[in-house]
């Protein structure tokens, strides 16, 4: 495909991977306006180039709330409809690790969608703090497994994302709690065509890509119809990023946007282990991820959940057998070694003895005559089912069972 041609072909609708700081944010009037006859705008607290945030404070729940308004400029017909279509699938969704809708709607000429206000910086402003701009492994599975099971229940309800990437992760961070990623802009939400009705914003005409570039699969950016492993390939991506602090294409960062589509579509990703060598990523979380990165839908993971699945098993598979369940709690660690030692001096002929006598204690007594149904386990013997998770890997079961997803992906 010629540079020319690519030049010709697309026209980006800019949602940018490098956004949001420096937009030129809605009229300072807006502060202390009432939206919707409830919301009372206090503070601008993010945004992009189509849309600001800001904290509200909700006069009918009395409690303060996250506005999201269209810019001026950018509220046409196609965005409100977007924003109202963002709102639905939302809400259409419940998922502790996506952020709740509680309503939406226009005013003054442009749209809103009041949401939950969750406190902690977005994925990307989270890794610029951290040294190398990246989170060891197994801080990264722990960090966002949740995030792609949100994703999987999305899935479910026939959406597809479409605009994955870490400025639409918030890491919220609540006292006493770990971090925990909620996904929380689905502004570019697809629907499967089985849910939509009048009020769904038009197809994406012919030579207009919507997507942020160094996130988007080459189904994407070639106008290929996109579904779910779609948004796999994005995850993959943002995991890349997670874990080796830049992109994998990372020598088409800076340059023009059909270079970067190319790279999508014909170039191999830099492996993971050349991309951060230094870093200590295990070989199967890295095939795990590379395998999210491959360019025929086909051959990723054909679900986010079974992304998922497949990261959990590598993190398992690569946390040493020896580390105790007990290493989160050293006073747990500490109290076994004292009953281990413990149950070591009862057990000596010194303590078991009884007085004035030089004969051993039967430490337990003869069993009972029983049939071979009644006696059960035999004391001591080993319980299956009850080790610890290794430390690093995602606790499913605190989550509930899972359900495989049945079928194909949506289209």
């Amino acid at each position: 495909m010629s540079t020319s041609s690519q030049r010709n072909k697309f026209r980006l609708v800019s949602v940018d991977d490098l956004e949001s700081e420096d937009a030129e944010t809605l009229e300072a009037d807006v502060i202390g306006r009432k939206i919707a006859g409830r919301y009372t705008i206090q503070a601008h607290i993010g945004g992009g180039s189509m849309a600001d945030v800001f904290r509200a404070s909700d006069a009918e729940l009395g409690v303060d709330v996250a506005i999201k308004l269209l810019k001026p400029g950018t509220a046409s017909n196609e965005m409100r409809a977007r924003m109202v279509q963002e709102a639905r699938a939302a809400a259409h969704v419940r998922h502790p690790n996506l952020v709740r809708v509680f309503g939406t709607g226009e005013t003054g000429g442009t749209a809103y969608i009041a949401m939950e206000l969750l406190d902690g910086p977005n994925l990307e402003t989270y890794l610029r703090q951290r040294p190398g701009e990246r989170l060891s492994w197994n801080e990264a599975i722990d960090l966002l497994l949740p995030a792609l099971e949100a994703l999987h229940a999305v899935h479910e309800r026939g959406y597809v994302h479409r605009d994955i990437k870490p400025g639409n992760i918030l890491v919220a961070q609540e006292p006493g709690c770990p971090p925990r990623a909620v996904v929380i802009d689905l502004g570019l939400v697809k629907p499967d065509r089985a849910l939509r009705d009048a009020a769904s914003p038009p197809p994406t005409e012919v030579g207009r890509v919507m997507c942020t570039p160094g996130y988007a699969s080459p189904e994407q950016v070639s106008e290929r119809p996109v579904d779910r492993r779609s948004d796999v390939y994005s995850m993959a991506i943002t995991l890349y990023r997670v874990l080796a602090g830049r992109l994998p294409f990372h020598n088409a960062r800076g340059k023009p946007v059909y270079v970067v589509f190319a790279h999508h579509i014909h170039h191999a990703p830099t492996l993971l282990a050349d991309a951060a060598g230094d870093a200590d990523i295990p070989p199967a979380i890295a095939r795990v991820i590379e395998s999210g990165l491959a360019k025929d839908p086909a051959d990723r993971p054909q679900t986010m959940l079974a992304f998922a699945e497949a990261l959990e098993a590598a993190a398992i598979a690569s946390t040493p057998p020896s580390r105790s369940p007990f290493a989160r709690w050293p006073h747990a660690t500490l109290l076994a070694q004292a009953l281990i030692l413990l149950m070591a001096w009862r057990l000596t002929p010194a303590a078991v003895a009884g007085p004035h006598t030089d004969r051993p204690r039967e430490l337990i007594p003869p069993p009972a005559e029983t049939t071979g149904a009644a006696r059960g386990r035999p004391r001591g013997a080993a319980r299956a089912g009850v080790r610890g998770r290794p430390r690093g890997a995602a606790r499913a079961g605190a989550r509930g069972p899972r359900v495989r997803a049945a079928g194909q992906p949506t289209s």
